[in-house]
């Protein structure tokens, strides 16, 4: 493995997205620029991944009489763990096959240093306008340590339709508190080891609709690399697939069919069925969806009626990829 650390000087420019808020290149480049995450190779077995990090929105804040420097990448969210530094972090949607262990190994990696930095602590996210307490673990800041351990996460493991994901967490920056220093890996090249593989990322044999292949295009960073596709230009659809299920209180029923008349003509097949032939019951209806997903190819579902005609969704359950998971 190849790696090479130096402390460089950084050029700093104002950032067009705050008048606060400056742009530290390490590259010589004048405008915020999002990292770039570059699939290099993705088969059922391995991953090779190259992360380009041009620089940081860099802006100070003060709390308790303290500055602390508050760092970001363009586009990106942060570290989330209450009091500790809030670093920027990375995370992306994976396509996965069937595993039951990963490993991770950085191939190539350039590191810079940087000091004198007092990292801004994450805070508890508040509702708007409430003011927030602020919240700072006063021990870890003084540890001798590097923050986050990892560099690299895989979790968030679910399916998306038709499809295995996972989140793909990267922290190319890491931050010893006690020392005030900033480790960035400017660039980095990883590969991802998939172990003992029993089935590929898609979990059914079903076609993907344009609309869907463009999500998953935009979302899915190795969308594209897939082994195979299943998609309207080379695979069968099934006789009896439609796009658009309408679940609807009786009443509302001949008011409805000029919307899915409408609806078929724009180019989506569309069936309406009466909430009486379903059950007004959460798990009846979401049982429903998914035996019309599995069994139809289904895309859309629209739910029409009152709270008290038509059983309402619960709370979302994020752990899901995907509508069907927020109900019952």
């Amino acid at each position: 493995m190849k790696k090479y650390i130096s402390i460089i000087f950084i050029t700093i420019f104002l950032s067009a997205s705050s008048i606060f808020a400056q742009w530290v290149s390490f590259n010589g480049t004048t405008k915020a620029e999002k990292p770039r995450i570059t699939v290099k190779s993705f088969d059922y077995s391995s991953m090779l991944l190259e992360i380009s990090i041009s620089g940081i929105e860099s802006s100070k804040r003060i709390e308790e009489n303290n500055t602390y420097d508050v760092i970001k990448f363009p586009g990106y969210n942060t570290t989330l763990e209450i009091g500790k530094p809030q670093l920027p972090a990375i995370r992306e949607l994976l396509a996965i096959p069937d595993f039951t262990n990963y490993k991770f190994s950085i191939v190539d990696s350039s590191v810079i240093t940087l000091t004198n930095y007092n990292v801004f602590p994450f805070q508890t996210p508040v509702p708007e306008g409430e003011k927030e307490e602020f919240s700072i673990d006063e021990l870890f800041y003084k540890q001798d340590n590097f923050f986050p351990n990892n560099v690299f996460e895989l979790d968030n493991r679910g399916i998306w339709r038709d499809i295995q994901v996972s989140t793909l967490s990267i922290f190319p920056i890491q931050y010893n508190p006690k020392t005030k220093t900033l480790r960035i890996f400017q660039k980095v090249v990883v590969k991802i080891d998939f172990e003992q593989v029993t089935g590929s990322a898609f979990v059914r044999e079903k076609s993907i609709s344009i609309e869907w292949e463009k999500t998953f295009k935009n979302s899915i960073i190795n969308f594209d690399f897939l082994p195979e596709k299943l998609n309207k230009s080379n695979s069968l659809m099934s006789m009896g697939d439609y796009d658009y299920l309408i679940i609807t209180d009786d009443d509302y029923l001949e008011t409805i069919e000029s919307f899915a008349q409408w609806k078929t003509r724009k180019g989506l097949l569309t069936k309406i069925i009466p909430i009486s032939e379903i059950g007004n019951n959460q798990t009846y209806i979401k049982n429903y969806i998914i035996d019309e997903f599995n069994d139809h190819n289904i895309q859309y579902v629209l739910l029409v009626g009152d709270i008290s005609e038509v059983a309402q969704a619960c709370d979302p359950v994020y752990q899901y990829w995907g509508d069907i998971g927020i109900l019952c």
